[in-house]
């Protein structure tokens, strides 16, 4: 068997397991335990969030199902969350809702949150399934990414938030409920689905983002949390007279570089200066 072999084969998988997701899996988390070592974590359309150990094989441990929740703003108006095929009937009710992000604060592996197609993010536990801990809502349609910034050791507990309602929430993990939401990006020129985030891994204030317009943002909250720092737009397609929308953001760990990938599958990478100050 050569080399390659090794490396195009699966030494695990669960396509075999029953228990297995019964949806798309929209994320995975590798995660360091104390007492289990490194474990994957998984979220899914299906609602649940599960803890993979591939120390035997694959078993896995159901951490969560994820319930649905309506928000005020869904509660009111009586509809389903935007950017959701709402198929329910008179009489019917839908308990469970599809998860579609994860993200476990830096140097945690006990407590985890989870973005969810209703609009919510819970905060879980990894030892508690019956319930969330906490759930903060604000958003009005299904929400793409959960990030968490990643000096929360550092006393910055905070998280931000991208959602199909055209919006990115920052919210304050160390106040009350309710007081936790601050909403930063929701300009009359943002009208389109904000599809990824990431936090800067050296400035503790500053984070990226993509929407479905083409764009990429670099936003600095200690300079200015009402405007971004950068704005920036790909070149416009000649054929389609539009920007091609981008799907994913991150930041290089050891250079001050930002990568972008599109619907195209074209990747786009960008160096960024003047970005680091005082943490």
């Amino acid at each position: 068997e050569s080399s390659f072999d090794k490396l195009t084969v699966p030494i695990a998988e669960s396509r075999e397991i029953d228990e297995k997701h019964t949806d798309i899996i929209w994320e995975i988390k590798w995660v360091q335990k104390p007492s289990k070592g490194e474990v994957l974590v998984s979220v899914s359309g299906d609602g649940r969030v599960i803890e993979w150990s591939i120390k035997k094989g694959l078993e896995y441990n159901d951490l969560m199902q994820l319930k649905r929740q309506a928000t005020s703003v869904q509660k009111e108006a009586n509809v389903a969350p935007a950017g959701i095929d709402d198929e329910r009937k008179p009489g019917m009710t839908f308990i469970n809702t599809g998860g579609l992000s994860l993200d476990f604060p830096a140097g945690q592996s006990a407590n985890y949150f989870a973005a969810t197609e209703d609009g919510t993010i819970n905060r879980c536990s990894v030892s508690y399934s019956e319930r969330s801990l906490d759930t903060y809502t604000g958003h009005t349609g299904p929400v793409y990414k959960v990030r968490c910034s990643p000096f929360w050791a550092n006393d910055c507990q905070i998280f931000a938030t991208c959602s199909y309602d055209w919006t990115v929430r920052i919210w304050n993990h160390k106040e009350p409920i309710g007081k936790q939401e601050k909403l930063i990006c929701r300009h009359q020129y943002l009208q389109e689905q904000v599809n990824d985030i990431e936090w800067s891994p050296d400035t503790s204030s500053v984070f990226a983002l993509v929407a479905d317009d083409g764009r990429v943002e670099v936003w600095d909250l200690a300079i200015n949390n009402l405007e971004p720092k950068l704005t920036y737009f790909d070149k416009i397609n000649k054929k389609t007279k539009s920007n091609v929308p981008k799907t994913c953001v991150r930041w290089s760990r050891q250079s001050p570089v930002l990568v972008t990938g599109n619907v195209q599958g074209v990747v786009h990478v960008y160096r960024t200066n003047g970005l680091a100050h005082v943490q």
